[in-house]
């Protein structure tokens, strides 16, 4: 009666060996892409940090152009 009691056993043990194995190739295939994605991000983040610290120095008030505005007097004038 063990051996009979025992095959199924075995049985179990083999499938849980191969869900472990599955497991691990899925897990495996699921990396690289994660890494890439992660990277990525922190170059996007880094580059778009950079591109708003430009556009504050080019919006700054001392880099702007004076605008030179009519007077009143002016538009009366004409």
């Amino acid at each position: 009666m063990s051996q009979k009691n025992s095959k199924p056993i075995e049985g179990l043990e083999k499938d849980e060996a191969k869900s472990r194995d599955s497991t691990g190739f899925i897990l495996s295939l699921a990396t690289a892409p994660f890494l890439v994605t992660f990277l990525a991000a922190e170059k996007l983040l880094e580059l778009l940090l950079v591109t708003g610290h430009a556009s504050e120095e080019i919006f700054r008030g001392d880099r702007l152009p004076v605008l030179n505005f009519p007077t009143t007097s002016d538009k009366s004038d004409g």
